[in-house]
């Protein structure tokens, strides 16, 4: 993925994405390599430390969601899915909208 990509997704400038992998690197979390056939490619890889922490994050955030399916029960918990999702739909297409009028 290109730095470009992740900027796109994050919905924040090139730049930015830079300064957090450069932050990312001297934390130790990731690591840079370059393309051996490509100079103007490079990878970004986990490093160990930087799975331990991913791992721990998706951990904390798989038992966060089922606790709240929990408190809310299943039929509350579909209704709160249903309109996440037409909520998500709505912004997405107003995000098509606002970049077809650019």
């Amino acid at each position: 993925m290109r730095v470009s990509d992740i900027s796109k997704r994050l919905d924040v400038t090139s730049p930015t994405v830079t300064q957090m992998i450069n932050s990312l690197i001297e934390s130790g979390h990731v690591t840079r390599t370059t393309d051996s056939k490509d100079r103007r490619m490079t990878e970004i890889q986990l490093t160990e430390k930087g799975d331990q922490i991913a791992k721990k994050a998706m951990d904390r955030y798989y038992s966060l969601f089922a606790g709240m399916i929990d408190h809310l029960g299943k039929e509350q918990s579909q209704q709160l899915a249903s309109l996440l999702d037409q909520v998500y739909q709505y912004l997405n297409s107003a995000k098509d909208k606002e970049e077809e009028e650019e």
